[in-house]
């Protein structure tokens, strides 16, 4: 059921701006939109559904004024940079980049092309100068925020007395992913809470030595990422591992019935962001200059069944600052 919806005023102003004042006069030409990523459109099928239906909105509709083409479920990075280079060989007017790796790709590729992207942390990992003017040809949407590491780790000490031992799937090695384990390590170091790297799963067969090495480290909780990296099927036996271990999840908003609580990014928010900013470029905003934005709402879920499941209720603490509970 719902419990509340905080849209932060600076979210607003941003949306507000964004929108369109007037009626949008017909576009003749028909804008082409070169959609890349690693993930395949099933991993957000509601996510970039979302994002479609808001740029009708803006006066885009797909069929009539707007094409897409998609270069998604490129897992090989290598694969990414030769799915950018064919959509900048097809002349798309535009990259729409789901997240930094390929971001990173459509950058490489192309200085001419503009790319809006879906990003971590874009300053940090070298993808733009500044979130205020990105340079180059990439402006987009940021959906992290630095406080995010301290507010999970505050409720899962809630969900979880006693709390000491946190698995966290991460690639190390991914300039993204390293900032946002990071993130973690001073808030745990401060609460006495060990952060363990494990293995970051992506199929059914990645997903054993993420659950062995958990186990063996005893994880009282995992800390799963926000972005719908997995399948269903991989939930599953992350949800059935955890119940079995009594372990409790965090995961993304995606997966709220397979988690016992996620706290992140509104994606409401998130989409209508970055069709907004889909449309400002395609009207020929300089995405130099044109202002990375940053997703200012978030959402606390908790999972009431999955939590008796596990065998840790949900304290009342936690409850009044659900925004969603899974009853």
């Amino acid at each position: 059921m719902d419990r509340r919806k905080v849209m932060s005023l600076s979210a607003c102003t941003a949306l507000a701006a964004l929108a369109p004042t007037q009626v949008l006069s017909q576009v003749s030409t028909v804008k082409r939109i070169g959609v890349l990523s690693f993930l395949p459109r099933e991993r957000w099928p509601d996510g970039w559904q979302r994002v479609v239906e808001n740029l009708p909105k803006h006066g885009w509709v797909e069929g009539r004024n707007l094409r897409f083409e998609y270069r998604d479920g490129v897992t090989d990075p290598q694969g990414l940079y030769g799915a950018a280079r064919r959509l900048v060989e097809s002349k798309v007017h535009l990259i729409a980049a789901l997240l930094d790796d390929a971001a990173f790709a459509a950058k490489s590729t192309t200085s001419t092309v503009p790319i809006v992207a879906i990003s971590g942390f874009p300053v940090e990992i070298g993808l733009v100068q500044s979130m205020a003017r990105p340079g180059g040809n990439i402006t987009g949407v940021s959906f992290q925020a630095n406080e995010e590491n301290s507010r999970v780790l505050a409720l899962l000490r809630d969900v979880r007395p006693g709390l000491a031992r946190v698995g966290v799937p991460v690639n190390l090695s991914d300039p993204g992913w390293r900032i946002w384990f990071d993130g973690y390590l001073k808030p745990a170091g401060s609460a006495g809470i060990r952060i363990l790297p494990l293995p970051l799963p992506y199929t059914p067969n990645d997903i054993a030595p993420m659950l062995e090495l958990a186990a063996r480290e005893e994880v009282q909780a995992l800390i799963m990422p926000i972005l719908p990296l997995l399948s269903k099927a991989v939930w599953q036996q992350i949800t059935a591992w955890a119940i079995e271990h009594k372990v409790v999840t965090r995961g993304p908003l995606q997966w709220r019935d397979d988690v016992v609580m996620t706290f992140g990014t509104n994606l409401l928010e998130l989409e209508q962001l970055f069709a907004a900013q889909i449309d400002r470029v395609l009207r020929g905003a300089n995405p130099a200059e044109t202002p990375f934005l940053q997703v200012n709402t978030w959402e606390t879920v908790v999972n009431l069944r999955l939590a008796r499941a596990v065998g840790w209720p949900i304290p009342r603490a936690v409850l009044v600052q659900a925004t969603h509970v899974i009853e």
